[in-house]
């Protein structure tokens, strides 16, 4: 609250302390949207994510800071996050640390200026580049296309199909 505006995750709060029966109501300006963040920190499937932006923030000297960034205000629809499950990191034989897990996390995150859906992708007339957390240099990219039924992502030569 400031002076006597209040807002809720940069939302304004239009009507507030309505009484009812079972509760209290408070009428906002928009819709409430958790941030990426908030969605690695509270789903049980994303546990070793969650760990490991942590471990990767918490490292000395690394670069970027994983965990402000994803959780930028609510409905920004600033990242698409390719959010690794607790399963996928069970996969890794020698899990990295340091600037290496930064990066590998950093890898997974697209920094866009607008969101884009899979529904939009598979319009691409052509690959797109978008850059990752770590930057729009080569190798810190992603090529999105489609194949008219797939959304493809490709960083080496040999895309997948994200489904």
């Amino acid at each position: 609250m400031s002076g006597n505006t209040f807002t809720a995750d940069g939302v304004n709060v239009s009507v507030t302390d309505l009484i009812v029966r079972n509760g209290r109501i408070h009428v906002v300006d928009g819709v409430l949207l958790p941030s990426v963040g908030e969605i690695v920190q509270r789903a049980p499937e994303f546990s070793s994510l969650n760990a490991a932006v942590g471990a990767a923030d918490s490292a000395p000297g690394t670069s970027p800071n994983l965990g402000p960034a994803l959780s930028t205000p609510a409905g920004s629809g600033k990242y698409t996050l390719f959010a690794p499950s607790d399963n996928a990191f069970a996969q890794l034989a020698s899990p990295p640390t340091g600037q290496a897990l930064t990066n590998v996390l950093a890898y997974h995150a697209l920094d866009l200026p607008n969101p884009v859906f899979a529904a939009d992708a598979l319009a691409l007339p052509a690959p797109t580049a978008f850059a990752t957390l770590l930057g729009s240099t080569p190798g810190n990219q992603l090529l999105v296309s489609s194949s008219m039924t797939d959304v493809l992502i490709d960083d080496s030569g040999s895309p997948f199909p994200l489904r």
